[in-house]
């Protein structure tokens, strides 16, 4: 079926980051195993939660617009998870194992961002505004989390990177 008009292009869209949210989810699955008992691990896990009330969200906006559509893949998130399994080969210490899956997390949550903010803009543009305020819900919490990793890494980098 050809992409030939805006609301294709949104739920060609909104498919594509249910996709890279499952994808988000086996990834961050990964990094909470690769850093047990570390101070990234209950972040990792609150934000796990929260990539299944954003899959949630977004079934329940495909469900308001009647439609189920077919796996796209993942590829940037997948790439993401590439790295860190070639990090990992690398045999880093713990802590910087710990450092390298929060900035793979940070990098998991600035694609989603970009990707939220084209969601919000392309379902208002369509007249979808449920499924725009459910988009800007998500984008809203993943804004939140991205900063509250930031701040846990420069201070993971502070103690890891800073010579004493």
């Amino acid at each position: 079926m050809p992409l030939d008009n805006p609301r294709d292009m949104f739920l060609y869209e909104i498919g594509a980051r249910r996709d890279a949210e499952r994808s988000a989810e086996l990834l961050q699955d990964l990094l909470i195993d690769r850093v047990p008992g570390s101070r990234l691990e209950p972040v990792l896990r609150r934000q796990a939660e929260e990539i299944q009330r954003h899959l949630e969200n977004i079934d329940g906006c495909l469900g308001t617009l009647g439609v189920s559509l077919t796996e796209t893949g993942s590829t940037g998130v997948e790439g993401l998870r590439s790295s860190f399994e070639h990090f990992l080969r690398l045999q880093p210490t713990a802590e910087l194992r710990e450092l390298f899956a929060a900035l793979t997390a940070i990098r998991v949550l600035h694609l989603a961002i970009a990707s939220y903010r084209v969601l919000v803009d392309q379902a208002m543009l369509i007249g979808e505004q449920q499924c725009a305020q459910v988009m800007l819900t998500n984008l809203i919490q993943k804004e939140q989390s991205v900063a509250d990793l930031v701040r846990l890494n420069h201070d993971l980098g502070q103690h890891v990177l800073v010579p004493a």
